[in-house]
């Protein structure tokens, strides 16, 4: 199944986070498990004339949607793509998510790459995708920390605070 943000169905061909159910065990197919992806469902059914959903696109990871000041959510994908040229002259990013329409890009530069225009581009790239209301500072850095795991995360978000107990 492909949910919206509030758990309910998303109609076809409308992105959401996919969530697959074990159809081998009968004792847990009520159960869903989040995957951590997101894509859209197809509006037809596979030619081969099985009647499960088919995955019309996989977009991407669900860590990896920026949510904008507006309430939208895009993947991060999309700032790429639209920044794929000037990112050429980047070694590294990392996007930070501060807070739902605010973000910290951090880039390691090229060697030699002259900064402020690199800076310039990315910022003006970066408004046709995010829109006027979103705020967007470019970090410029020498690197980025890789985590234990071995994989830089593009896109990352400030740890909560626990909430307070009464």
């Amino acid at each position: 199944r492909i949910v919206d943000r509030d758990g309910r169905d998303a109609p076809p061909r409308e992105s959401g986070e996919v969530l697959i159910s074990n159809l081998v065990n009968p004792a847990t197919v009520i159960l869903n498990y989040r995957q951590g992806d997101r894509g859209a469902v197809a509006p037809s059914p596979c030619r081969c004339g099985r009647t499960l959903p088919l995955l019309e696109r996989l977009e991407g990871r669900t860590s990896e949607v920026l949510r904008l000041a507006d309430g939208r959510e895009v993947l991060d994908n999309v700032l790429v793509h639209a920044c794929k040229e000037i990112l050429k002259a980047v070694l590294q990013f990392q996007i930070v998510e501060e807070r739902p329409g605010s973000f910290r890009w951090r880039i390691v530069p090229a060697t030699g790459v002259d900064r402020e225009p690199l800076v310039a581009a990315l910022h003006a790239r970066a408004f046709d995708v995010l829109g006027p209301r979103d705020d967007l500072a470019i970090e410029i850095v020498d690197r980025l920390e890789v985590p234990e795991g071995g994989k830089l995360l593009r896109v990352v978000r400030p740890a909560r605070p626990p909430s307070a107990k009464l």
